[in-house]
């Protein structure tokens, strides 16, 4: 709602004015491709999946972890402002759903890319897979 005293001098000025709705509502199905995009596009710029640390010993929160000591696998789910996307299902945050890649920038773009092409394929409509 365009504030009163604005709206005023809009009128005392014999301007003419329309407010627009400035918010981009994308569906889930833009955000989740758009999040898998975003990623690709930073691993792309990386030589490799080792995580940076943001501050104090904090690593930053990508869509990959380090398999247990062994850095020869990544665990790898698909996220949204941080938050685990079920692909359809409940997720639990104690145990969430992971694929094993091994740690190699190439195989995790290419496994990125081929979940990317076949969610592209799904329904934007279809509510008991779009969520989060």
């Amino acid at each position: 709602m365009i504030n009163q005293i604005l709206k005023s001098i809009i009128e005392s000025n014999n301007l003419e004015y329309e407010v627009l709705n400035t918010n981009s509502k994308k569906s889930l199905k833009d955000k989740i491709i758009n999040s898998i995009n975003n990623e690709i596009r930073i691993i792309n710029g990386r030589e490799n999946l080792e995580l940076l640390e943001i501050k104090n010993k904090i690593k930053e929160n990508r869509f990959w972890k380090f398999y247990g000591s062994s850095k020869e696998l990544i665990y790898v789910n698909i996220k949204y402002k941080g938050k685990i996307f079920g692909m359809g299902e409940v997720v639990n945050r104690k145990t969430p759903p992971y694929f094993l890649v091994k740690n190699d920038k190439n195989k995790l773009i290419t496994f990125l890319t081929s979940i990317k092409l076949s969610l592209e394929d799904i329904n934007e409509n279809d509510n008991n897979f779009w969520k989060i």
